[in-house]
C-alpha cells in the first residue's frame, strides 16, 4: 500500500510490485493475457461465487458494492498471482 502525506495507508494495490507479473504472459482458454490480468480477473470471479455462495446459504437479498468488490480484488491479487504461477507454470 503506498502512504499519504499523513503518513496513513492509502488502500489500493501497488502496482509497481507486480511489474513482472504483468509483462509475464500466458495462454488462458485461446486468450493471451499477462498474469496479473488473469489473477485479477479469477478474483473477481471468486469474489462473486463468494457473494453467491452468501445468498444461497442464508436466502437473504445481498447488494453488491463496488468499493469493497475493489478492496476484496486488491487483497486478493497477490495470492492469486501465485496460484496461477504455480498452476500455469509461469
Amino acid at each position: 500500500m503506498e502512504k499519504t502525506q499523513s503518513g496513513d495507508k492509502k488502500p489500493g494495490l501497488n502496482l509497481s510490485e507486480h511489474t513482472q507479473d504483468r509483462l509475464d504472459r500466458l495462454i488462458f482458454k485461446e486468450e493471451d493475457m499477462s498474469v496479473f490480468e488473469l489473477s485479477r480477473w479469477l478474483c473477481l470471479v471468486e469474489g462473486i461465487h463468494e457473494i453467491d455462495k452468501f445468498v444461497t446459504e442464508t436466502g437473504r437479498e445481498f447488494e453488491a458494492k463496488p468499493i469493497p468488490m475493489l478492496a476484496y480484488i486488491d487483497e486478493r491479487t497477490p495470492a492469486m498471482i501465485k496460484d496461477v504461477r504455480l498452476v500455469e507454470g509461469v
